[in-house]
């Protein structure tokens, strides 16, 4: 495999070769989601409740177990059979860093992240470490490991330094590494939404802290180019991956760009094409008949497609998917929309990665 680089709206290898990264997101591996792995809750406090049930030795073998199990190279080998090119790993710092010894960093997670790489490389997927739950947490949902609802990192330096440095960490033991993609440097940050449960809060304020965003941004590109200087560096938009518009223009030759899109049609209820009267993350998608053309417009309308159009830098749908909910008669209308927004992606010539590869019945490859 070639490390990957930026040439305009491209992705390419070393000698040239266009990559489009097309693939699944891993959800529920080093990063435990409640619909994902079926529990209530967050993953830090599942940990501790299981603990305190079975015992320090088997809860902690629990877990081992079902982060062996989860995801495994038969697992990797079959995402790789149907063409995908990327896996995205979401990753929990809790890993590799403990809260009652920040800095200092936790070899079992660097070996099983280092082991997954090589199984990747091993079967030809592309891997981006994307960062899903940091210090501090980056949004006030249970899908960044927060049981508070507080969101501390945007406004604490402290949290921000350990963050820094873990992503120096990273990058010092996969530089040399060219089946990793990248790094995202944030999953659905939400840099003006201090606490509270998004989405019902981000209706009313649906803004973000730009100079904080682009000042924490910038210094984690730079912290990250001090150790790798070969590696794309991932940019989600704010307020999970919705807000561009007042980004920082392309300021290092390396980046990708990420948007997250949600849309009414791939959850339903309704018969798809059709019309669509539910709200779900976004309020334009109502009262809005969706079909292919709508699909399409609806990218176009976007603040990530017009950013990447504006500065011609690739745009990478970093998270979608259609909630099939299994046994539901709505599930032909959900993989219809979820087809043609496909379908809209690639002719658009967008990257793009489905949430979630693996789930307990409502929106995985596999249950």
């Amino acid at each position: 495999m070639e490390f990957l680089k930026t040439r305009g709206k491209s992705i390419i290898t070393e000698s040239g070769t266009p990559v489009y990264l097309r693939g699944t997101c891993v959800g529920g591996w080093m990063n435990m989601e409640n619909f994902i792995n079926g529990f209530p809750g967050t993953e830090i406090s599942l940990r501790e409740h299981m603990k305190k049930r079975l015992g320090e030795e088997n809860g902690t073998y629990f877990f081992q177990e079902m982060i062996r199990n989860f995801l495994s190279e038969d697992d990797l080998a079959f995402i790789a059979s149907t063409g995908a090119t990327v896996v995205r790993l979401a990753l929990n710092y809790r890993h590799f860093e403990i809260d009652d010894a920040p800095f200092v960093y936790r070899e079992e997670g660097f070996r099983l992240l280092r082991k997954t790489v090589d199984l990747c490389e091993k079967h030809g997927l592309y891997v981006i470490f994307d960062m899903h739950a940091v210090q501090g947490w980056q949004n006030t949902h249970w899908h960044s490991d927060n049981d508070r609802g507080i969101s501390l990192f945007w406004t604490d330096a402290c949290y921000q330094r350990r963050y820094y440095a873990l992503m120096q960490e990273i990058a010092s033991r996969f530089k040399d590494c060219p089946a990793v993609a990248g790094y995202e440097l944030l999953n659905e940050p939400s840099s003006n939404c201090r606490s509270g449960d998004y989405p019902f809060n981000m209706y009313e304020n649906f803004t973000s802290d730009y100079p904080a965003f682009n000042r924490i941004i910038h210094t984690a590109v730079d912290r990250i180019r001090e150790i790798d200087k070969s590696h794309i560096i991932f940019i989600e938009g704010d307020s999970y991956g919705h807000n561009f518009s007042g980004l920082e223009a392309p300021f290092d030759d390396n980046l990708v760009y990420s948007s997250h899109d949600y849309i009414v049609s791939s959850f339903g209820p309704g018969a798809y094409p059709g019309q669509y009267e539910t709200l779900h993350n976004d309020r334009v998608e109502a009262g809005c008949y969706w079909d292919y053309e709508q699909q399409l417009r609806h990218i176009r309308e976007t603040e990530g497609w017009q950013f990447s159009e504006t500065y011609q830098v690739p745009l990478w749908v970093g998270e979608f998917g259609s909630q099939y909910c299994t046994g539901s008669e709505d599930i032909p209308y959900r993989l219809a929309s979820m087809d043609d927004q496909l379908r809209a992606f690639n002719e658009l010539g967008l990257h793009w990665t489905t949430w979630t590869y693996k789930d307990c019945g409502t929106m995985g490859w596999v249950t």
